[in-house]
C-alpha cells in the first residue's frame, strides 16, 4: 500500500480508495483526503521525486517562491506556453491536478528544499 501511494497519481489513489457503502452507494475520497496520503507516502519513503527535469525544477521553485507564470517567463526567458508545459509535466510526476496541490505536497515533504540544483 505504501509503495502504491508513493507512486500513484491523484486519480489512481481516488480509484483505489473509493468504496461501496452498505446500502450500495459509492463513496469517494476528496482531495483533502488524498493530499495527506501522498505526503505520508513521500515521507515514508523519503523519496526524491524522480522524473522532474532540471529546468522544470527551476520553474517549480520560482512558482513556489511566489512568482507568477508571466514573471517566471520573463526571468528565465522562455514563453508562457513553455512554462505551462513544464508545470504540467511536474504536476504529472508528483500526481497533482493543480499547481497549488503540487507546491503543497513538495513543500510539506521538504522536496523543494532538496530538489536538484537548488539556487
Amino acid at each position: 500500500m505504501q509503495q502504491f501511494l508513493a507512486n500513484a497519481t491523484y486519480d489512481r489513489i481516488c480509484e483505489g480508495i473509493s468504496v461501496e457503502a452498505l446500502d450500495g452507494t459509492a463513496l469517494y475520497v476528496t482531495a483533502e483526503f488524498v493530499e495527506p496520503l501522498q505526503m505520508i507516502a513521500f515521507a515514508i519513503y523519503d523519496a526524491p521525486i524522480e522524473g522532474i527535469h532540471e529546468r522544470e525544477w527551476e520553474i517549480v521553485r520560482l512558482l513556489a517562491e511566489g512568482d507568477s507564470q508571466a514573471e517566471i517567463s520573463e526571468k528565465v526567458g522562455i514563453t508562457s506556453s513553455t512554462i505551462r508545459t513544464y508545470l504540467g509535466r511536474a504536476r504529472e510526476v508528483v500526481g497533482c491536478k493543480t499547481n497549488e496541490q503540487m507546491i503543497a505536497v513538495l513543500s510539506k515533504t521538504n522536496t523543494l528544499a532538496s530538489s536538484p540544483n537548488k539556487t
